[in-house]
């Protein structure tokens, strides 16, 4: 596998063969299906375009959910 590649590994046979029903009827790839069905609405501060181009700091890690198992937390 490639750099940019990620194994995906569903709950069933049953959902995988639903997505891959899915993708088929609306001609698209697997990619473009999850991307498009995606919570975008919980993206992490530290990702969002409000962040964009800042370092982390710890005023950004300070109160998120994620800092425990975060390797690129930042804490005092």
């Amino acid at each position: 596998m490639g750099d940019n590649q990620i194994v995906l590994t569903f709950a069933d046979k049953e959902t995988a063969d639903y997505v891959r029903i899915v993708c088929k009827r609306k001609g698209t790839t697997l990619e473009q299906y999850i991307i498009g069905n995606f919570e975008w609405d919980d993206q992490l501060f530290c990702l969002s375009d409000l962040n964009e181009g800042q370092k982390i700091t710890v005023e950004i890690c300070e109160g998120c959910d994620f800092i425990e198992k975060c390797p690129d937390a930042v804490v005092s």
